[in-house]
């Protein structure tokens, strides 16, 4: 049920995005967005990019709100936490980028191309 008060935003298809929001937290944060000259859509689509490109800053937020929420047994979110530690100490061993580290994936896509 719609509480009237949404945040919504165009995506670069064309596709409009929204959800419902506390009527002060939707003004708050237009304001704010005008304060640091960004558009909703601007400042979603970021985060967004962030979040699947695994910035530590957006992994390290979305890990506090899944310890907020219950969302994961602090088992698993230790367990996780060091596997990403993992990865980056392994990164940074074979001083792979982030660039590179896809075109890996690719590799068997471009030696199989009908798989």
């Amino acid at each position: 049920m719609s509480s009237g008060n949404q945040i919504s935003f165009e995506d670069d298809d064309g596709n409009l995005v929204r959800f419902d929001a506390n009527a002060n937290h939707n003004v708050i944060m237009k304001i704010r967005l005008i304060y640091d000259g960004l558009t909703q859509a601007e400042f979603f689509r970021s985060y967004v990019e962030a979040y699947i490109n695994n910035d530590e800053l957006i992994l390290e937020f979305v890990q506090k709100l899944k310890e907020k929420k219950g969302k994961r047994s602090k088992k698993k979110l230790h367990k996780t936490k060091k596997l990403l530690k993992l990865g980056k100490k392994i990164e940074e061993q074979f001083g792979l980028s982030p660039e590179e580290v896809k075109d890996i994936f690719d590799l068997p896509v471009e030696e199989y191309p009908d798989l």
